[in-house]
């Protein structure tokens, strides 16, 4: 005679082959039979949460616990249960029980801690890490969780021991020092790694790469470490070499490949750029309507998509008209549909701003720009269109940033900085070559050298978007690399930067990633503010 037990074996034996919808109907047959048997009310619930009915899953998991209190496993899939379902407390609650009762599984610790993550609870989550790094010792995955998550609490001191543990730790294999160097790039883009950890982060990354010759992560920090360390040409070369390794489509894959196969500073790549004349007949007609070039101080250049005009434009504009009255304003619109240009033409008619603005439409560009690197090429041709902006103006020209409002006065702002050719924003974060120049401020002025540049940087450009491929952040590639390459032949303008603080006096930059968050950002700072001129 078949007994539960024994259907409940073959039934686990259909599950554990992932044949959910064989086993399902053993698992109720049990339950028909014997409705209290907590194995089949269990089993039929991880089966139900895996086949996307966690509510019912949760409901069968509970009852199975109310009949066996001390059971593991069905804490474990009851927390899992509860997080498919999207109730968290209760998730973590089960996970928690689960360890108090057989703190012997890596897994539950784990989902604790991702768990925990995504109720925004990042003390308790990492707290959970730590405790799984004590129990079951090194693990790479962790300590990245761990490095990421102290980093995101804004406690430097521990992140950086942590990024410390993880490349003393992890030297069993090239991939467990690889998993360490992930630890090095997340203090890398917050600017916290120090001069010591680079330097012994960089043999790690040469031990790697000789042993993985494909290795990203080792890659970009021995190329981070040359730049950082004032040899960017050297990692140049190197990236001209081991770029080569990779196929276009993994290249086009792989953030940290993009960045360096933006970069390039040889001088024959220069002297091609100056024979581009013909590719800026590519770009699309602009259209202007200029009501005065006429003014004193520094034009206000900004450049957007006709979306982010609506966004951002009315409200830029009308802080740009508290703050400095009389400025010069020169949008320059991308796309825009016949209703902003209306409004723009509206805004030519106020009396404490001079208005003008530029306009073209995308549609006359190449199908493949136009639907694959639309972004970047927004992003990008606000440097190319500087060159024309300095030619209607013949004065300094200010490319700020569109998700910003001005809460100061920007000529008083200018006269406090250093005499130079250009200014350029700089906050501080040295994340590689393509971040060392912040666009969100650009100040030019209209010296031969400054001209220059601005022309390089343009053509720079104008060669990625038609002759080659146009990934993000071009632009602030663009703006190094044409930087250094007039620097090494030493035809450089003098430049200073700006720091983002003393930029603040005069301008407020919305630091959120979603359009959203952007708007909700700027309109909390415009309220609190009392604007002087």
């Amino acid at each position: 005679m078949t007994t539960p037990q024994h259907e409940i074996a073959l039934a686990v034996e259909y599950h554990n082959a992932g044949r959910l919808n064989e086993a399902e109907p053993i698992y109720r047959k049990v339950l028909q039979l014997s409705p209290d048997e907590p194995d089949a009310l269990h089993l039929l619930g991880v089966v139900l949460n895996g086949t996307e009915r966690s509510d019912q899953a949760v409901k069968l998991i509970r009852r199975s616990l109310q009949l066996r209190s001390n059971f593991p496993p069905a804490l474990y899939n009851l927390g899992n249960a509860c997080w498919k379902a999207g109730r968290l407390t209760e998730a973590a609650t089960a996970y928690r029980k689960s360890i108090a009762q057989d703190p012997s599984k890596s897994g539950i610790y784990i989902n604790l801690g991702r768990c925990l993550e995504e109720m925004g609870d990042l003390q308790e989550a990492t707290a959970v890490y730590e405790a799984h790094l004590r129990q079951f010792g090194v693990n790479g995955a962790i300590l990245y969780r761990v490095t990421d998550l102290y980093a995101r609490q804004n406690l430097r001191q521990e992140a950086v021991e942590t990024c410390r543990r993880a490349l003393d730790g992890l030297e069993g294999s090239a991939q467990e020092r690889e998993v360490a160097l992930s630890c090095c790039t997340i203090l890398l883009n917050i600017a916290w790694i120090e001069d010591a950890l680079l330097a012994q982060a960089y043999t790690v990354a040469r031990r790697v790469l000789a042993e993985r010759p494909k290795s990203v992560v080792a890659f970009f920090m021995i190329g981070y470490y040359l730049y950082s360390t004032g040899r960017f040409d050297t990692a140049c070369r190197l990236a001209r070499r081991v770029l080569k390794r990779y196929t276009a489509l993994e290249i086009a894959g792989n953030n940290l490949l993009r960045i360096w196969y933006l970069c390039r500073i040889d001088r024959d790549f220069f002297k091609n750029l100056d024979r581009l004349s013909e590719k800026f007949s590519e770009l699309p007609a602009i259209e202007r309507s200029v009501r005065s070039s006429e003014g004193n101080g520094p034009v206000l250049y900004f450049c957007c998509d006709d979306r982010y005009y609506h966004h951002f434009g009315p409200r830029l504009i009308d802080s740009i008209a508290q703050t400095n009255r009389d400025a010069t304003i020169h949008f320059h619109v991308i796309d825009p549909t016949t209703a902003t240009t209306n409004a723009m033409l509206g805004q030519q008619a106020r009396n404490d701003v001079i208005f003008n603005f530029t306009s073209e439409q995308t549609a006359e560009l190449p199908p493949l720009l136009r639907k694959g690197f639309l972004r970047t090429y927004y992003a990008s041709i606000r440097f190319v269109r500087l060159l024309e902006i300095q030619a209607i103006y013949g004065r300094r020209v200010a490319q700020i940033d569109m998700d910003s409002i001005l809460v100061g006065n920007f000529a008083a702002l200018c006269a406090s900085l250093p005499d130079a050719e250009v200014h350029i924003l700089h906050d501080g974060i040295h994340s590689g070559p393509s971040r060392e120049f912040n666009a969100s401020l650009f100040m030019i002025d209209q010296t031969p050298a400054a001209r220059r540049y601005a022309e390089l940087v343009a053509r720079y450009i104008v060669y990625f978007l038609f002759a080659d491929i146009p990934y993000w952040m071009l632009d602030q590639a663009a703006l190094y690399c044409a930087h250094w390459y007039l620097r090494s032949t030493g035809n450089a303008p003098v430049t200073t930067s700006v720091h983002s603080r003393r930029a603040a006096e005069a301008i407020f930059f919305s630091a959120a990633e979603a359009l959203s968050e952007k708007t909700v950002n700027l309109d909390r700072h415009l309220a609190s503010l009392t604007f002087t001129t």
